[in-house]
């Protein structure tokens, strides 16, 4: 049940996405506009909320069933988190979460990109894909010096990428960057 949720969301999200894009500016000149790469990133979200829709409709996904891998509880993990001893070479994996926690994981990452569609404007792409990557990587429960690094990077290689790389035109903000 909570991968349909899940699903619609996705669904539902990348529509937004989507119909948001569609109201950006168009080039005259034939070149990609800046409502391309969300449109795309929309149409991801749809595949993939429905590929999800499919599988909750099937039953799921199989357990994992890799014996270098111990499925631990969700509860467990939390409570023995200080023994578990990655020098053994071992994979732990938390595949039992509970079903509310998960739609706030899917909650948790359609609010981060209607929060960016919030505040790209006024607080330009930089600052905001920084704090709303590190905003949903913190409450999906990851380390902050892995929140750092991931969130730096990624948006650098984005701003990168799509400002100098394709030169698509990124929201400036207040600040100018």
């Amino acid at each position: 049940m909570a991968d349909i949720v899940l699903a619609a969301i996705c669904v539902g999200g990348g529509i937004a996405v989507i119909v948001y894009a569609s109201g950006m500016k168009t080039l005259n000149t034939g070149q990609m506009g800046p409502g391309l790469f969300p449109s795309l990133i929309g149409w991801l979200f749809v595949v993939f909320g429905a590929v999800l829709l499919f599988q909750g409709i099937r039953g799921g996904v199989p357990k994992h069933e890799d014996e270098d891998v111990v499925v631990i509880d969700e509860d467990v993990a939390a409570d023995e988190a200080g023994l578990v001893d990655a020098s053994e070479g071992r994979s732990y994996a938390i595949l039992d979460e509970a079903p509310a926690r998960l739609l706030f994981n899917g909650m948790v990452v359609v609010g981060g990109i209607v929060a960016y569609l919030l505040l790209a404007d006024t607080l330009g792409f930089i600052i905001t894909l920084f704090l709303v990557l590190s905003s949903i990587m913190l409450s999906l429960r990851e380390k902050v010096w892995r929140t750092a690094v991931f969130a730096s990077v990624v948006t650098a290689v984005m701003y990168l990428g799509f400002e100098k790389g394709l030169l698509v035109q990124l929201p400036d903000g207040i600040l100018g960057f």
